[in-house]
């Protein structure tokens, strides 16, 4: 299982637990420091806030995975459902094959990978930004604000 920093931001002001532990350890640049892989996990509740089109050339591809697909689901198909198990089944599988068109199950699928992604990495709570597959953000849904948070971190991290 791959190691993981953690950073934590909390409301209205950001802390980073690691800034303590780092000390003067200098290196590159925060600005020359740009991440091969960016992972969001993320909710409804909190939506992901894309970064500027100026921005997204320089970055990687952006993954998306909101965490509460498979429940927003689980409740789309419950909804209304009969106490009778057999006709709730019957009912039950009627809307499956209504959203057999595959964008559905697209975003369960995504869901689900989000979450064993973030049980891979050990994150526990969201909305979490992570890089690379060792450093994650907690609580930020901006990206811009979450990368000048690790590259500031990454600068000072002993090569």
């Amino acid at each position: 299982m791959p190691s993981i920093r953690r950073f934590t931001c909390s409301f209205p002001l950001v802390v980073l637990t690691i800034s303590l532990t780092l000390g003067d350890a200098a290196s590159a640049a925060p600005e020359e420091v740009t991440p091969v892989r960016i992972e969001v996990f993320t909710a409804a509740d909190r939506p992901f806030q894309p970064p500027a089109s100026d921005d997204l050339a320089s970055l990687p591809p952006i993954e998306l995975y909101e965490i509460d697909g498979i429940e927003d689901f689980e409740i789309e198909l419950s909804d209304g459902l009969p106490n009778d198990p057999e006709t709730a089944q019957q009912l039950v599988r009627k809307r499956l094959g209504q959203v057999a068109d595959g964008s559905r199950l697209d975003l369960v699928r995504q869901s689900a990978a989000g979450l064993i992604n973030a049980a891979e990495y050990g994150v526990d709570r969201y909305p979490a930004i992570v890089f690379d597959g060792n450093a994650v953000i907690y609580g930020v849904t901006d990206i811009g604000e979450a990368l000048r948070h690790y590259r500031k971190w990454k600068g000072r991290v002993p090569r």
